[in-house]
């Protein structure tokens, strides 16, 4: 299925979970405008999303220009922009979930350390955390504002 050109009947769903997909759509408007009409009005999105700007993906992707994700990731947003773009699009955050780091190399250090680390993530702040997680709510409609679906 075509993330973008999503062949659901208009509020369809109660909840909808999206694991990292924004970054791999090559229009993430187009994409959001499609999970809003398939939302039912009281339903809830929960969208987890790569964070561009952490020190932890920064310096990895700075090290190797051609790292995986760099080459996957066609829409890299910035977290001022995402809010911009779910408003634009027609919803509301009612809560942004930082997810944490991954630990780098966590099988070759519980092998090194002979110790299984116990965790694959560790807490993380917003700025640091390496994805996070937002919960999104449909906004009432404008009356003089239309969002064209193609529906």
């Amino acid at each position: 299925m075509d993330a973008q050109d999503l062949r659901f009947k208009s509020k369809t769903f109660d909840t909808i979970t999206v694991g990292c997909v924004i970054a791999h759509v090559e229009n993430p408007s187009l994409f959001l405008r499609n999970l809003r009409r398939v939302l039912k009005d009281n339903g809830t999105v929960l969208l987890t999303i790569p964070n561009p700007i952490s020190p932890v993906t920064i310096i990895p992707n700075s090290l190797r220009p051609l790292h995986h994700a760099a080459k996957q990731h066609i829409s890299v947003i910035p977290p001022r922009n995402l809010i911009s773009l779910f408003d634009h699009t027609g919803f509301k955050v009612i809560k942004l979930i930082p997810l944490g780091i991954e630990i780098p190399y966590r099988p070759q250090l519980e092998r090194l350390l002979h110790v299984p680390l116990g965790v694959k993530k560790l807490r993380a702040p917003f700025p640091l955390a390496q994805e996070s997680l937002y919960v999104l709510k449909k906004k009432p409609l404008k009356k003089d504002k239309v969002l064209v679906t193609g529906d």
